[in-house]
């Protein structure tokens, strides 16, 4: 059988938007996330599906970027701005 080498761990954004929001991300076996940096999109507040979708379209893409090292033996990534999508 297979060993499975995927591994998840929670990584905490800190500052922006989404501060204090914890997500699960893919990590290599020493712990460390594999991606050096996190972008979603900013999600609108619009109810209206049409709306929302021409909002969530236009809207800028959080960054987040992963420090050196981990902060207590957590890994939170920080707030580094918005961009345009492009």
């Amino acid at each position: 059988m297979a060993e499975d080498t995927r591994l998840e761990i929670d990584i905490e954004l800190f500052g922006g938007p989404e501060d204090g929001r914890t997500i699960k991300v893919p990590a290599q076996r020493d712990g460390v996330p594999t991606l050096p940096r996190w972008e979603f999109p900013q999600l609108p507040k619009e109810r209206n599906r049409e709306k929302l979708k021409a909002a969530l379209a236009a809207s800028p893409v959080i960054v987040y970027e992963r420090p050196a090292e981990p902060t207590r033996g957590r890994w939170k990534y920080v707030y580094a701005g918005t961009r345009a999508r492009s």
